[in-house]
């Protein structure tokens, strides 16, 4: 809201950094003044295929290594193999660091894909509703 708000009062002011030139920032502004801002979540799919000691994970997006290794040490097989951008694209889903530096995934990218910015807190919370949802699954 506070992007889309100082988007409003000055676009010129807003054609560069995380907005990284004025055709992108107007873009930007245009698909995110449809968004839903009272929406809090954003539905992705997920699915996993166990083939004896190997687990596929297919998510829709870009895990940062924390996650991906998270996932990889917590779904009970020998082998994990994570595959993104599968079934959807909802782009990078960062650490806290790349949140609090404004780190290309974390404050660009979403806005390529139309998206306001996942909270620090979302990767984490992917993960673990995954994890807990693949385990159930793939026992």
């Amino acid at each position: 809201k506070e992007q889309l708000e100082a988007y409003r009062r000055d676009p010129a002011a807003n054609g560069g950094g995380e907005f990284v030139d004025p055709p992108f920032a107007a873009s930007w502004f245009e698909g995110m003044a449809k968004w839903n801002m009272a929406q809090r979540e954003l539905p992705t799919s997920i699915s996993v295929v166990r083939l004896g000691d190997v687990g596929l994970f297919f998510h829709g997006s870009e895990l940062f290594s924390y996650y991906g290794l998270k996932i990889r040490h917590n779904l009970g097989l020998p082998y994990v193999l994570g595959v993104g951008y599968t079934d959807d694209f909802v782009g990078y889903l960062t650490d806290p660091s790349a949140h609090a530096t404004r780190d290309y995934a974390a404050s660009v990218v979403p806005k390529i894909c139309d998206l306001p910015p996942f909270t620090p807190a979302a990767s984490r919370q992917f993960c673990d509703e995954a994890i807990e949802w693949a385990r159930g699954v793939m026992a």
